[in-house]
């Protein structure tokens, strides 16, 4: 029961007069790497996703039916062989972008997450560094670092996870709808072509 008393103690005297601000706003002073982070989440997923097309301009190949090809149309008629070393330097292109932009995500996320938390500290840290000598006194400095340090930690990671969710899920979705309709019109407007 004391130490519950004293935990509660610790979060009146954090938050008392404390002008915290939400994660949110901490994610808003770094809008550059966030757009810049969004950006290549899309492009991320328009190539993960347009596998799923390079899988219906093969199976249009093979099934010796070049009139749905749509390729076709955008680059003039190739020969078979033409056209799969056309699709294989895309195919190589597209997995070039994939590990190039699924890193680029990956470094922003990380670099936006990592300010966050340094702002938080510092926030934290200067908060602490009002507090009276009585404060300190009545706790161990052990358990005041150790739980703003795990705290922080741990919104930090729930930070990366949710902005990574936040951002690359829709967007994953937005690849799919366009996929969709770039693999078959009628397919995506949710109508079968008979």
């Amino acid at each position: 029961m004391a130490r519950a008393a004293s935990v509660n103690v610790f979060d009146e005297a954090v938050t008392t007069n404390a002008t915290f601000s939400l994660p949110g706003e901490y994610l808003l002073r770094y809008k550059l790497p966030l757009v810049l982070m969004a950006a290549c989440m899309f492009t991320y997923a328009m190539a993960s996703v347009g596998r799923v097309w390079f899988a219906k301009v093969l199976l249009d190949i093979f099934s010796n039916d070049p009139s749905q090809l749509f390729v076709f149309g955008i680059l003039g008629y190739f020969d078979n062989r033409d056209l799969l070393i056309a699709l294989c330097l895309v195919a190589s292109l597209n997995a070039v972008l994939v590990g190039a932009f699924g890193y680029l995500k990956g470094y922003l996320n990380w670099y936006v997450t990592a300010r966050v938390m340094l702002d938080v500290q510092r926030d934290v840290g200067g908060h602490m560094l009002k507090q009276s000598l009585s404060f300190f006194d009545r706790r161990k400095i052990g358990d005041l670092i150790s739980r703003v340090s795990n705290d922080i930690g741990v919104m930090g990671i729930v930070l990366q996870l949710v902005v990574d969710d936040m951002i690359l899920q829709p967007m994953f979705l937005v690849a799919a709808i366009i996929t969709c309709f770039l693999a078959s019109w009628p397919v995506g407007r949710g109508t079968e072509s008979s």
